[in-house]
């Protein structure tokens, strides 16, 4: 049986000679008679650019591998768009990332006005909490959605993680943007006395359950456990608008990271060839 040769075409000097992001480096793909392989590169610091180029390479003669070759170029076609000439997909992630952060940012500030309200509205908090857990759904159909617009035959995990991680970034931006803005000028200490007036209630019904336990290392870590909440919230409350908002920001951006890099991973769209 033949087997098909694999050809690396490298310029590991693009990694450290040049800007950040500004990458010219090829996959390794193997050696098909007349396919198309989809290269990777960067030319300016936000653009990527997807082409589809034909190649044409010489393999030894052989009616097993003859008909291998065939049959990975029909699979390799039936993936790849058939198109004379070199096509080319430009896709400006910043751009991108500017107006699906956008959506999201919105979203994001929805599940935190309705969460605001769960302090004097208790009943609303059975939707706050599917709103809060939502985030990383809506940003992964927008991901998604945004990935199929395009109609690239592939899309790498690089770009994927960086759209997601830009999106989260301006998404955070607008949506602690409107929190600063609530709090300096439209709650005016509502949402910390809210928050108190419920620690308080919290308080006097811990009395209720710990007079029903009968254990008394349970109850030493019951307390505990309110004390630390009681102190936490009070600390929290405590706090100006802006100081609110930059732990609002510090949070945001530490579970968008973790967020987009699993989306990165979901939402990547590789080339398959069946053998």
């Amino acid at each position: 049986m033949g087997k098909l040769t694999i050809s690396r075409r490298y310029n590991l000097g693009t990694f450290a000679a040049v800007k950040p992001w500004r990458v010219g480096r090829e996959l390794a793909v193997q050696d098909l008679p007349v396919a198309k392989i989809v290269q990777v590169r960067v030319k300016s610091k936000y653009i990527w650019n997807f082409t589809e180029r034909s190649l044409s390479k010489t393999l030894v003669k052989d009616s097993a591998s003859e008909s291998n070759i065939q049959k990975n170029s029909l699979n390799l076609h039936s993936i790849m768009e058939e198109q004379e000439g070199n096509r080319i997909i430009r896709i400006n992630i910043l751009q991108a990332s500017m107006t699906l952060g956008t959506y999201l940012g919105l979203y994001i500030i929805l599940a935190y006005w309705i969460t605001a309200l769960t302090v004097s509205h208790v009943t609303l908090s059975l939707l706050a909490l599917p709103l809060m857990i939502g985030i990383p759904v809506v940003a992964f159909f927008l991901i998604r959605r945004f990935r199929d617009s395009t109609k690239a035959p592939f899309f790498p995990f690089p770009v994927s993680w960086m759209l997601s991680i830009l999106t989260f970034l301006f998404a955070t931006v607008l949506s602690c943007m409107a929190a600063y803005l609530y709090l300096r000028f439209i709650d005016g200490g509502a949402l910390a006395n809210g928050l108190m007036a419920r620690m308080e209630e919290m308080m006097q019904s811990s009395q209720a359950v710990t007079a029903a336990m009968t254990d008394p290392a349970q109850v030493e870590q019951y307390n505990k456990t309110m004390e630390l909440m009681q102190q936490t919230i009070t600390w929290y409350c405590s706090l100006s608008a802006s100081a609110m908002t930059k732990q609002i920001i510090q949070a945001s951006l530490m579970w968008g990271n973790i967020i987009s890099l699993i989306i990165g991973l979901i939402t990547a769209k590789r080339i398959k060839i069946q053998q």
